[in-house]
């Protein structure tokens, strides 16, 4: 989210207050006042020095009251007796936004730094008012020279840093947050951030270790526990991951994204008839996705319920006919209950829709070689070997570069394994990682290029 500027004033009862803006590509912020004495220009008499300061007096007073349509007549009265008054454009053009009329807060906005080129605020909600507007090139130049201009505010670098991260913008995003991460009130929201940016990379060894320090700063929002919850089911830390996802469920019990992952957690614990609870709770919270439906298969494949297994599997294949985890857990329940042929044309379908699934050609093998189809057998053996030595130095290349996150060579290998695969998107997501890192790295233009080819 963005935080509105604050425009200084000349009382003495002075409040701060911050906006926080939910869907800043769909409303516009509503900015408060930070009531202080700055930056008052001086007029050629007393008299009308008294009369434009009187004005600003009673439109600070409006806008504390809410009346902010008194506070706008107060401040055109102002800047008509004194035209060059920075703070008096400065809040009007806040009035202006607060009551939608965004072409007219922008024209004030512009006004206040023809007045003052390095009134931070300003460019800040230029910023705002274009991203709302979509034209994000406009907007990260005002957001940028929002920091230009006062680069010790944390507020106008959190806007800068979240503005990188909705362009996906990873590694700017990372520098901003990191120059904030010992600026009060901004170190919890920073060290939140971090571990998001870290997520998104599956770099969950430095997610985690951001999310802790969130929460050590006073972090208490459940997405901070929710993510370090993910965080500890990815390392196998089950029982962690249970006890922040809990802490999650408690500030947000409405949430099935915490459900199925707190569910999650106790599957990974082989909890299987707590897991299923929860992942049943997930679906009267209306996470209308396969996934709980998926992971609820699962657990009854493990308690050999196979009747309630396929029951949620067409679920699942309702929703996305081609879900291959879906069709493997058919296809070994079909095995395991002797029906060979049905089980057969499921595996023959999973192998189809990801030929990298290593488990789905070891059955397949197994169940030719039952069948006295050796050939075939040993066809599809001989590629679960070679998918499976992919598979462990995959493993092993995730976690040396989770060590050495802006190792080109390691993310390329990476990249290159994934490809191997047929994983279209992790190869494509280390890629462009990459080019991040190093723009000129042709092998990663080029791999990307032959991967980023239709079909």
């Amino acid at each position: 989210m963005f935080d509105g500027g604050l425009a200084p004033g000349a009382r003495r009862h002075s409040r701060l207050g911050y906006f926080n803006n939910k869907a800043w590509k769909h409303s516009l912020p509503f900015l408060l006042l930070l009531l202080a004495s700055q930056s008052l220009l001086a007029l050629p008499t007393q008299e009308r020095d008294d009369a434009y300061l009187r004005h600003y007096d009673q439109a600070t007073l409006a806008i504390e009251e809410g009346n902010l349509e008194r506070a706008r007549t107060e401040l055109l009265k102002a800047i008509e007796l004194n035209p060059e008054h920075v703070l008096s454009h400065y809040n009007l053009g806040y009035i202006e936004l607060t009551a939608g009329r965004t072409k007219k807060a922008e024209a004030v906005f512009r006004k206040t730094l023809s007045l003052d080129p390095d009134f931070a605020l300003a460019h800040l909600n230029l910023g705002i008012i274009y991203a709302t507007e979509g034209e994000l090139e406009k907007a990260q130049k005002a957001f940028e020279a929002a920091v230009a201009a006062d680069p010790a505010d944390g507020k106008i670098v959190f806007n800068l840093a979240t503005f990188y991260i909705k362009q996906g913008e990873l590694e700017r995003a990372e520098a901003e947050f990191l120059k904030i991460a010992s600026m009060a009130p901004y170190v919890a929201r920073a060290f939140a951030n971090l571990g998001e940016i870290y997520v998104t990379q599956s770099l969950f060894p430095q997610a985690a270790e951001y999310l802790r320090s969130a929460l050590e700063f006073g972090a208490e929002d459940w997405r901070t526990h929710y993510l370090l919850g993910r965080c500890y089911i990815e390392l196998r830390q089950a029982a962690d991951a249970v006890e922040q996802l809990e802490k999650a469920q408690e500030l947000n019990p409405e949430g099935p994204e915490i459900a199925i992952a707190l569910a999650d957690a106790h599957f990974e614990q082989a909890n299987l008839d707590e897991a299923a609870t929860i992942y049943r709770k997930a679906l009267d919270l209306g996470a209308g996705e396969t996934r709980p439906h998926f992971q609820l298969a699962q657990v009854y494949f493990n308690q050999n319920r196979y009747a309630l297994a396929v029951e949620h599997l067409q679920q699942v294949l309702q929703i996305d006919p081609e879900h291959a985890g879906a069709h493997y857990i058919l296809g070994m329940v079909n095995l395991r209950q002797g029906n060979l042929e049905q089980a057969e044309a499921k595996l023959r379908e999973v192998v189809r829709l990801e030929p990298w699934r290593a488990q789905a050609h070891f059955a397949l093998g197994n169940l030719y070689v039952r069948q006295g189809k050796t050939a075939e057998g040993e066809r599809e053996l001989a590629i679960f070997n070679e998918i499976n030595t992919l598979l462990q130095e995959e493993e092993e290349m995730v976690k040396k570069v989770a060590v050495e996150p802006r190792n080109t060579s390691l993310r390329l290998r990476l990249a290159e394994v994934y490809h191997k695969m047929g994983q279209r998107e992790p190869a494509e997501e280390q890629l462009r990682i990459l080019l991040r890192l190093d723009p000129d790295l042709a092998q990663a233009r080029e791999l990307l290029e032959q991967i980023s080819q239709p079909k």
